[in-house]
């Protein structure tokens, strides 16, 4: 139904799947928006590239069972000056063939509790990118903090 929702607000893209069913909340929404459709041409194709999250989406016969998907992030080491959620993993990849997880991003692991786990997850080791002699990076200083970021 949320999908129902974006397009009675936004409009359809050719690449999105079929809305479904209307619901009440799509039906509210539509009236509260004025009840008018969606002004202006949207893209027909799926975007590849999202420049403001730094990552590039890469497909090879898109959709289909065999299809070759591979994500690459470019994007800035994290959030501000202190970067609290980020990993040392400039220019990271994930790679995805015929729907099996080949390069898999670690994730984060835990927040709380086992620090040696937490550092491990986040550190460049962890993730599918290039370290050089055994270095992190980017520089952790502490849980949430960062001193040195590397640039992507």
């Amino acid at each position: 139904s949320l999908l129902a929702t974006g397009t009675a607000l936004f409009g359809a893209r050719d690449w999105w799947p079929s809305e479904g069913q209307v619901d009440l909340r799509t039906l509210l929404w539509r009236e509260l928006a004025g009840g008018t459709k969606p002004s202006g041409r949207r893209p027909g194709a799926l975007p590849n590239r999202f420049a403001d999250a730094g990552m590039v989406l890469l497909r090879h016969r898109a959709h289909q069972e065999d299809e070759i998907w591979c994500r690459c992030d470019h994007g800035p080491h994290g959030y501000l000056s202190i970067a609290a959620h980020a990993h040392a993993d400039a220019l990271s990849i994930e790679l995805r063939c015929g729907g099996i997880e080949v390069l898999v991003d670690p994730g984060t692991y835990t927040y709380q509790g086992e620090a040696e786990w937490r550092s491990y997850f986040r550190s460049t080791i962890s993730h599918n990118c290039l370290e050089l002699a055994g270095q992190d990076q980017s520089i952790m200083g502490g849980p949430f903090m960062w001193l040195r970021a590397a640039g992507a």
